[in-house]
Order: C-alpha cells, then sequence, then structure tokens
C-alpha cells in the first residue's frame, strides 16, 4: 500500500532497524529495574589504544543472542499465529518466567515485519497494569523474538467457549477495566485497532475478569490525525473502515461493543455465509437481540451495548459516555427473575 501512511511505516523501520543494529538488544523499561531483565545495552571503549592515533577506538560488546539471555524449549508452546508462535521461557540468570513470541522472518514481508516493530515500538511506551509488559525484543539473522511477561489464564476467547456465557456481574466487572484501559490508551494517542475476544488475556485460571491487553501489532500511535486503510479482525471491525473513510479511536469503541454483546449472549452481533455478507450486516449496524439469547440479560446492559454499536461513529458513544452510564455505576436487576412457587 504505497501511500502516505505506508511510506511513514516503512521510514519507522528504517529507523528501528537502524537502531537494533546499533545495539545488542533492545532494553526493557529503564523506570522498572526490579523486574528489569534485559540484556545491556552498553558500548566499551578501547583504552590501550596507540596515543599516536588520530581518533580513538570504541568496540562495541559482541550481540548478545537470545539462547543466551533465554532457556526455551519447543515443549512449552503456549499459542501459534500466522506469522509465529508464542513459548513460554525462563530468563537465565532471575528464572523469572516469561513469553516470547518466536516470528520465522522467511514467512514475513516487509508489511509483516512494519507491523510487528510497530508492536515493539508502543508496547515500550505503555506503562499499564492491563497491558501485557513489554520486556525485551532480539532481532536475529533467521528470527525475531519479542519478549513479554507470562499471564496464566489463557485468553478470553477459550474462557467464553468453556463458560459459554458469562454472568452480567462478571461482564459487567471486566467491560468496566476494559474501558478505562482503553481510555488510557488513548490519552497516550494510541487506538489498539485490533480489540477481540482472543487479544484479552486472563491473569489466571480462576479468576474470569482480570484482564490484560495484547498483540499490538495493529496499534496506531499518534492519533491526532484520523486513519484510512483497512486492519484489524473483521469480526470486530467498525463499520466506517470498510467504507475506506477516516477512523480513529471511536473504532476501538465499536470492537468493545461486540466483546460486550459476545460475553453477556455467548454469540456474534453481526453473522453472515460469506465474509462480504458479514462486511455488509456489520455496515448496516442493525443490532438485535434475540431472546433466546439475550432472556437473562438486563435492558440496561442491552441498551448500554447499542451505545456502542452504532454505524455512524459520530453518534457512537465515547469512552467517556461509556463510563457514565448507568449500567456500569450499580448492578442492575436481571431481566428474569424466579417465578415464585405455585400455592395449592
Amino acid at each position: 500500500m504505497m501511500n502516505e501512511e505506508w511510506s511513514r511505516e516503512t521510514t519507522q523501520l528504517k529507523r528501528l532497524n537502524t537502531l537494533d543494529s546499533d545495539a545488542t538488544t533492545s532494553s526493557s523499561r529503564e523506570d522498572d529495574s526490579s523486574d528489569n531483565l534485559s540484556a545491556s545495552d552498553d558500548y566499551i571503549s578501547d583504552d590501550d589504544s596507540d596515543d599516536d592515533e588520530d581518533d580513538a577506538l570504541y568496540e562495541p560488546k559482541p550481540r548478545i543472542c537470545f539462547e543466551s539471555v533465554y532457556a526455551m524449549s519447543t515443549r512449552d508452546k503456549i499459542g501459534e499465529g500466522t506469522y509465529g508462535v508464542v513459548y513460554a521461557a525462563t530468563h537465565r540468570e532471575s528464572n523469572a518466567r516469561v513469553a516470547v513470541k518466536c516470528f520465522d522472518k522467511s514467512t514475513m514481508d516487509l508489511a509483516d515485519t512494519v507491523q510487528l516493530l510497530r508492536e515493539v515500538d508502543v508496547l515500550r511506551m505503555i506503562h499499564h497494569s492491563h497491558v501485557i509488559k513489554f520486556v525485551d525484543f532480539f532481532d536475529e539473522p533467521q528470527h525475531y523474538y519479542l519478549v513479554t511477561e507470562l499471564v496464566n489464564g489463557g485468553d478470553l476467547f477459550d474462557r467464553l467457549a468453556r463458560r459459554k456465557v458469562y454472568a452480567e456481574e462478571k461482564v459487567r466487572a471486566l467491560v468496566l477495566t476494559l474501558l478505562k484501559t482503553v481510555e488510557s490508551l488513548h490519552g497516550l494517542n494510541i487506538v489498539h485497532g485490533d480489540l477481540k475476544l482472543e487479544n484479552i488475556l486472563l491473569t489466571s485460571t480462576d479468576n474470569d475478569v482480570s484482564i490484560k491487553l495484547c498483540d499490538f501489532g495493529f496499534a496506531r500511535h499518534d492519533m491526532n490525525d484520523e486513519l484510512t486503510g483497512h486492519w484489524g479482525s473483521t469480526e470486530y471491525m467498525a463499520p466506517e473502515i470498510f467504507s475506506c473513510a477516516r477512523y480513529g479511536r471511536q473504532a476501538d469503541v465499536w470492537s468493545v461493543g461486540v466483546i460486550t454483546y459476545m460475553l453477556l449472549s455467548g454469540v456474534s452481533p453481526f453473522g453472515g455465509q460469506t465474509k462480504a455478507e458479514l462486511v455488509t450486516n456489520i455496515q448496516r449496524g442493525h443490532v438485535a437481540f434475540p431472546a433466546i439469547f439475550w432472556r437473562r440479560v438486563s435492558a440496561q446492559a442491552k441498551a448500554f451495548v447499542s451505545t456502542m454499536l452504532v454505524a455512524n461513529p459520530r453518534n457512537r458513544s465515547t469512552i467517556q459516555d461509556l463510563l457514565a452510564h448507568p449500567w456500569l455505576q450499580e448492578p442492575a436487576p436481571l431481566a428474569i427473575k424466579s417465578k415464585p412457587r405455585a400455592v395449592n
């Protein structure tokens, strides 16, 4: 896609590749020294050089490779995507457990590499308890390694598949956390761009609402200007993305609406026999609440979801509107209560 945005991204790629070639590895966050698992980026000088040489000689330390810092086994595979595999690994010195995304360079083109480096760039900026924490990044001849904190609860898609449907009280707590996290990202001028059940991780197997956002490959920074082009996952994408209109933060709001609908009902708000039919249904923005899936969900919850799934982004609720919505302020009554027993 040879447009202005593509030009910016290729420039970013050149900049980041230059940084990677000049340093041993990318360091983890400097202000969190207690959790710093990164290899050193320092340079040493050659103090024994001859005095009569005009220029001082500086030799960098040898590049530190991933395997010298982390121990990883193929037996510890925890996930797989289009371009890479995710493993659990161990930091050799501290024994801290981490997650490692391993990307095979032979399967990646320039656009894929730009997407990965964008994710690294964005993750380095974020310091938030509900966003997966960046630890390290390695650029090696055959692979890229993106190291992040490890969480053990799986993703929200798999959790919902096991639960079938979430209780309304749990959905309220989870969505409140999700909205506040997205609000913080938008405050940094970051749009996630790919909010979906699979990109929401749970921190433990016995807690259904403690979450962390991950996968920032489609994220965009510096959102003072709106974007064009297609990105994200079709089922969760806002209508304005398909119509080639300019879009921004409100696209994330739509995705939160789809997630909330699915958690409350166990089904997707939009369907289709083909991708084209799915896109058409999304663009129409006609949201239904079939009784078979929604009979035990409160009217206030339905109203909350409806304000997010509005086709026109100008009429769609903002994050601030949603955080002030009555459904998030206090527990809402269930739509159907137990019937009293008949008296004979």
